[in-house]
């Protein structure tokens, strides 16, 4: 998973280390998630009756202090019903 940059972080104000507010800790984090670029692709179409599956692969997040968390990648299978016209 991705950082900001930290110039990026100090205009939110959410990582200034000498004014930490704690009251934001979780908005920042919002902000910081939402700042990322998504990690996906796509892994084909599926037709079904009237409906039309487009299937993509997502990375969630990568996280793994120490080694310890496996799989280190948290990966999901992200399917859209789509109704054909």
């Amino acid at each position: 998973m991705g950082f900001l940059s930290q110039a990026n972080a100090l205009e939110m104000g959410c990582h200034d280390d000498k004014d930490t507010d704690l009251t934001r800790v979780i908005s920042c984090y919002r902000e910081d998630l939402a700042a990322m670029p998504m990690d996906y692709h796509y892994e084909g179409d599926d037709m079904q009756a009237d409906v039309r599956v487009k299937k993509y692969r997502m990375i969630s997040q990568s996280w793994s202090p120490g080694g310890l968390v496996q799989p280190a990648q948290w990966q999901h299978s992200i399917d859209m019903a789509l109704l054909n016209k």
